[in-house]
């Protein structure tokens, strides 16, 4: 071969392996961009499953926090309309997180769990919309029934299900995209050592290919960097979810607690409802006895005497029950309660004996409260009797006031307070026993040294007054009692007036008498005619108009309050309607909350109640002018 043919051979194998050298870096670099763009799209699609995940708990986060909202908006009593629009806010928040993750997934089996997750959450938000709703409008008894149903619905596991459904199918497509990506690095690793073997002649290509291949390192570094820290943000939320989940099962057992006492004392209401009914026939004929016994039978008095003292033993425990049902009629006047306590200094200091020392400490400038006064003294009289109890070798009584501002951190509303905190240095209680002590007929005392009410009662009387009651106690360390009563806004301490006596002639008044129950009806028939009146019987309250009408002389109607078909002020109503001013007397042993508006400025009776008591409240009802109506409550002991 010559050298022109050479040269020519040469230049040949040259511009082959100049073309050859070329196609190879051309193929390196497609082949490298392919790979690349492969494991980008198969790491993005890690993201995207991480990003499902977080948003899949991020969404129980959500309906867990406005469900807990939800229910420390029916445990703030009537009602925090503050928690009621966080609920609102979370639930609503939940919906549109709902179709970030419907945006979120792109497998199908994905997308059906997020559709069947997409109806739970509407049908779960029903229900919780009817609690909410009861809540808003003061019906906390049946906002929570409903919340303890709504608690108990098959949705909740339904949707806790579909979240951790959708989490795993995530979790499974997460380890097959990762093995996919790994795959396909591993692939492009491959291609390339295999093209750098032909392209090694070229330092160019070589270079190329080596700084292409760091570059596809340092991405891959970086993607597993932000994989790690996506693992990192599941762990966190996770926690947070699970503290979240705590705080709420706090709130449940705290809603059961408050479930569980509300239906104790509507039970006790009834019950004693029934049992005054019962006492109002033993006090009148026991009564009505001993005012025809004649003089000498001592025989006779004194178990009749005894009945009575029974009796009257029977209406004190019943009033007990009531005040803890929050069904006692309450005479609530503006107040100052530190003026109160000084009143009671003598009376403890009597029932509490001469080895525990009271200690009184009014706060200056004190706000009124709005209290019913007997009650008052009798829930700082049970306070006292504990506190002494607890200090059987003597100690400190200290009972304080103050105003105090809460921010609606607490059970109860944001507002102003006037606390009424008594402190002993009595030996204590565990946290056992105070998460018990008001529950009725639950007492730690010796057998006949407590009937557990006294707790009890205080607990309804607070609720009755809109506030609250805190127990701080620990063995040893003493307990602190605070009620808190809120602020009376705009009213002023009434002047103590002087009491004046009434006049008037007690002649026999023709007086019509409405009651449902046939033994009532016919004990104060007895104590009506024992005070020389003329009653006219009525038994059934649809037909009371009727006879009214048929007696235009009556002078009285004397009326139960809570009847089948009527209640007694419906029946005033229909009554005024015909015979406008005609005095009525209200006689119950349970003011109800339906009938408690529609008798303000009405004398009411309460039973059991004496043949004497009757004729005086008689007598006040018919000398009262419309302008000096109130109510006239009588005990069985009047």
């Amino acid at each position: 071969m010559n050298g022109t043919a050479a040269s020519r051979w040469r230049l040949g194998v040259a511009i082959t392996t100049g073309v050859v050298a070329a196609l190879i870096v051309v193929a390196l670099i497609a082949v490298l961009n392919i790979s690349i763009r492969q494991r980008d799209l198969a790491l993005q699609r890690q993201q995207s499953s991480y990003e499902v995940m977080i948003l899949a708990r991020q969404l129980d986060a959500s309906i867990g926090e406005s469900e807990a909202m939800l229910g420390r908006f029916m445990i703030s009593g009537k009602g925090e309309k503050r928690f009621g629009r966080l609920y609102y806010d979370g639930w609503r928040r939940a919906g549109a997180e709902i179709e970030a993750l419907d945006r979120a997934v792109s497998d199908p089996p994905t997308q059906k769990l997020i559709d069947e997750l997409r109806e739970t959450y509407v049908a779960r938000g029903k229900e919780l919309s009817a609690v909410a709703l009861r809540t808003n409008y003061g019906q906390n008894p049946q906002a929570m029934s409903l919340y303890y149903a709504a608690g108990r619905s098959p949705n909740v596991a339904r949707i806790a299900g579909l979240l951790d459904a959708i989490v795993d199918n995530e979790r499974d497509l997460l380890d097959t995209r990762t093995e996919t990506a790994e795959a396909r690095i591993g692939r492009s690793n491959s291609i390339g050592t295999a093209l750098s073997i032909f392209g090694g002649m070229l330092a160019v290509g070589a270079g190329l290919l080596a700084w292409r291949m760091l570059e596809a390192q340092r991405e891959r570094e970086d993607e597993e960097g932000r994989s790690a820290d996506l693992e990192l943000a599941v762990a966190e939320r996770t926690a947070e979810l699970r503290h979240e989940m705590t705080e709420r099962e706090a709130a449940e057992e705290k809603l059961r607690q408050a479930q569980k006492l509300e239906a104790i004392g509507q039970l006790t209401g009834g019950i004693a409802h029934d049992f005054n009914n019962m006492l109002a026939v033993v006090v009148g004929g026991i009564d009505v006895a001993q005012r025809r016994l004649p003089p000498g039978h001592d025989t006779v008095r004194q178990p009749l005497n005894q009945a009575m003292e029974g009796a009257e033993r029977a209406a004190a425990l019943t009033r007990r029950l009531l005040g803890f049902a929050r069904a006692q009629p309450v005479d609530a006047t503006p107040s100052d309660a530190a003026a109160m306590l000084a009143d009671m200094v003598q009376l403890l200091d009597r029932v509490i004996g001469d080895t525990i020392r009271v200690r009184i400490e009014p706060a200056t400038g004190l706000w009124p409260i709005v209290v019913d006064r007997h009650q008052f003294e009798n829930a700082i009289l049970n306070l006292a009797v504990n506190a002494r109890d607890a200090m059987p070798d003597g100690g400190t009584l200290v009972l304080s006031t103050a105003n105090v501002t809460l921010d609606g951190d607490s059970a109860l509303a944001a507002g102003d307070y006037v606390r009424v905190a008594v402190l002993d240095t009595g030996r204590g209680m565990p946290p056992d026993v105070v998460a018990r002590i008001f529950e009725p007929f639950f007492t730690t005392k010796a057998l006949n040294q407590g009937t557990g009410l006294g707790l009890s009662q205080i607990h309804g009387f607070m609720q009755a007054a809109g506030g609250g009651i805190d127990v701080d106690s620990r063995p040893d360390e003493g307990t602190l009692v605070s009620l808190l009563f809120p602020r009376g806004a705009g009213v002023a301490v009434p002047a103590a007036r002087t009491a004046t006596a009434q006049t008037g002639a007690n002649r026999a008044r023709r007086i019509v008498l409405i009651e449902d129950d046939r033994r009532v009806l016919a004990s104060t028939i007895a104590a009506l005619t024992e005070l020389g009146h003329e009653p006219v019987s009525c038994f059934e309250p649809n037909g009371a108009l009727a006879v009214i009408v048929a007696h235009p002389e009556a002078d009285l109607v004397i009326s139960d309050v809570m009847m089948p078909d009527l209640t007694g002020p419906e029946i005033r109503e229909q009554v005024h309607a015909v015979r406008p001013g005609l005095p009525f007397l209200f006689v119950t042993g349970f003011a109800e909350e339906e009938a408690a508006e529609a008798l303000e400025g009405a004398p009411v009776l309460r039973k059991p109640f004496t043949v004497a008591a009757l004729g005086a409240a008689i007598e006040a009802a018919l000398s009262a002018t419309p302008n000096e109506l109130g109510r006239a409550r009588s005990d069985a002991a009047a």
